[in-house]
C-alpha cells in the first residue's frame, strides 16, 4: 500500500507503540505511540546493519514533503555510501555548535538543569546576571579561555570572589554538558582553576553575645518586618534559607506543632518534618498574620509568589555594619544551630536529621524511624538556650546525656 492522508489520519493509538510500513520497498514507515503521536521513519540497511532514522512528525511534515523531499534525500545519501542517520546527527551537532551562548544556556536549563538540579533557578539567576549580559549573542564555539578569565575577573574585581567561583562552576558545567552531548567539541574551561582562592573552610558560628546583639538589632534594622522574622526563623529552626523563604503557610500545623517541607522543596528530595518550638510558633504566627490572603509565609511585594532566597542574604548584607558584630553569612546561622546542639550533647545523628542532611549509607536505606521525638527534644533544648542568650540569662539547661 502507498500512504495517503486519509490512511494516515485513520491510524489509531494502541496500548503499545507500533509501526506500519509502505509496501513499495522504499523503507518508509509510520510509528504511532500510545498517545497518538505519528512519526515518519526511514528503515534501511547500511554496511549490512539494519538502521532507522526519524524523518519528522506527522502532520507537521506533510506526506507530500516526505515523499518528494525527506525520503529521497535520505536515499541519495545511502546510495552515496553515507549513513543518513549518522549524517542527520552530525548536521544537528553542527547546528548546535553554531548556537549562541544564550541559546546554549536555554538548552542547558531546559534539557538538563530543570530535570537534574533542584537548584536550577540559582543557576539561571547567576547566568542571567553575570554571563548573558556579556556573552548572550556570541557563538558558543568561539568562547576561549581568555574570555572565561575576563568574565570571572570582572566578578572578583567587584569584591565577590565566592560568586566568581560559583559562576565558574556553572559555566564549566554548561560547556562540559555541551561537549558530552556532542553540541561542542571542546570546553574552554578544561583544566582551568577557580578564579578566587577561598579554600579555607568556613567555621564561623555566632557566640551567645552575638546572637543577642543580632536578635535585638533586627528589630530596628532597615528591612521589612517579614524579612526580619524570616531571618529569626532561620536561627530558631536551623533550616536552609530557601526552605524558609519559599515556605507556604499550608506547610505549617501550629496546633500539632510541626512544619512539613514537601519533597519537591528539599535538597535531598525527601519530605522533612521540623518540630516547632515556642519561639518558632510565635514567629510563624506573626508571619501568617502579616501575609494576609497570600499562600506564602513571606510573600513577595510583587504578589502571588514567595520572596527569593537571596532577599534574606541581601537584607543582612545591607545592614551588617549597623548590626555591630563580626562578618557572618546567612548560612552561618544554620551552622550556629548545629554547633550549639552539639555543645548540648545532642546525638550527631539527631542533629543531621534536624538539618535534613542526606545519608547515603547502607544503614540509612533500611532506617524508617522518623526521629520526631528526638528532633523535638533537641530543638526544645535549643529554644531554651536561645531564649537565655536573647534575655541574657545564665545557660542552666540540663543537656541530653548530662
Amino acid at each position: 500500500m502507498r500512504f495517503t492522508k486519509q490512511s494516515l489520519d485513520a491510524l489509531k493509538a494502541k496500548d503499545e507503540r507500533y509501526e506500519i510500513a509502505e509496501t513499495n520497498g522504499k523503507g518508509l514507515a509510520v510509528r504511532v505511540t500510545p498517545k497518538g503521536t505519528k512519526t515518519f521513519i526511514y528503515r534501511y540497511r547500511h554496511r549490512g546493519r539494519a538502521r532507522r532514522m526519524t524523518l519528522g512528525a506527522y502532520p507537521e511534515n506533510s506526506l507530500k514533503k516526505v515523499h518528494n523531499e525527506l525520503l529521497p534525500n535520505a536515499r541519495k545519501l545511502l546510495e552515496a555510501g553515507t549513513d543518513p542517520g549518522d549524517h542527520k546527527i552530525a548536521e544537528k551537532q553542527k547546528e548546535y555548535a553554531a548556537n549562541t551562548v544564550g541559546e546554549l544556556v536555554t538548552l542547558y536549563i531546559d534539557k538538563y538543569a530543570k530535570r537534574e538540579k533542584r537548584t536550577w533557578k540559582e543557576d539561571d539567576r547567576m547566568l542571567k546576571k553575570d554571563v548573558l549580559p556579556y556573552w548572550k549573542h556570541r557563538k558558543a564555539e568561539e568562547i576561549r579561555r581568555l574570555d572565561v578569565t575576563t568574565l570571572l575577573d570582572r566578578i572578583v574585581d567587584r569584591g565577590a570572589p565566592i560568586t566568581a567561583n560559583r559562576t565558574f562552576e556553572v559555566v564549566s558545567r554548561i560547556f562540559s554538558w555541551a561537549v558530552s552531548k556532542g553540541y561542542l567539541d571542546n570546553s574552554p574551561c578544561f583544566k582551568m582553576e577557580q578564579p578566587a582562592k577561598t579554600s579555607e573552610k568556613r567555621e564561623r558560628t555566632l557566640t551567645g553575645e552575638e546572637i543577642k546583639i543580632l536578635w535585638n538589632a533586627l528589630d530596628d534594622a532597615k528591612m521589612t518586618t517579614p524579612i526580619k522574622l524570616g531571618i529569626k526563623l532561620l536561627l530558631v529552626t536551623g533550616q536552609r534559607r530557601g526552605e524558609v523563604a519559599e515556605a507556604k503557610k499550608s506547610e505549617f500545623d501550629l496546633d500539632s506543632g510541626w512544619w512539613t517541607i514537601p519533597a519537591e522543596r528539599t535538597k535531598n528530595g525527601k519530605p522533612h518534618r521540623i518540630p516547632l518550638t515556642a519561639l518558632s510558633i510565635d514567629l510563624v504566627q506573626q508571619l501568617i498574620e502579616l501575609s494576609g490572603d497570600e499562600d506564602y509565609l513571606i510573600p513577595s511585594p510583587r504578589g502571588e509568589q514567595a520572596i527569593r532566597p537571596g532577599a534574606l542574604t541581601k537584607a543582612i548584607d545591607r545592614t551588617r555594619q549597623d548590626i555591630g558584630i563580626e562578618h557572618f553569612t546567612i548560612h552561618d546561622l544554620r551552622r550556629t544551630v548545629a554547633t550549639n546542639l552539639g555543645e548540648m550533647a545532642v546525638n550527631r545523628l539527631h542533629i543531621e536529621k534536624i538539618l535534613n542532611h542526606s545519608d547515603r549509607s547502607v544503614t540509612a536505606v533500611y532506617d524508617r524511624h522518623t526521629y520526631d521525638k528526638e528532633k523535638k527534644e533537641a530543638l526544645d533544648l535549643w529554644d531554651s538556650r536561645l531564649n537565655n542568650f536573647i534575655k541574657d540569662k545564665d545557660d542552666n539547661i540540663v543537656y541530653l546525656g548530662a
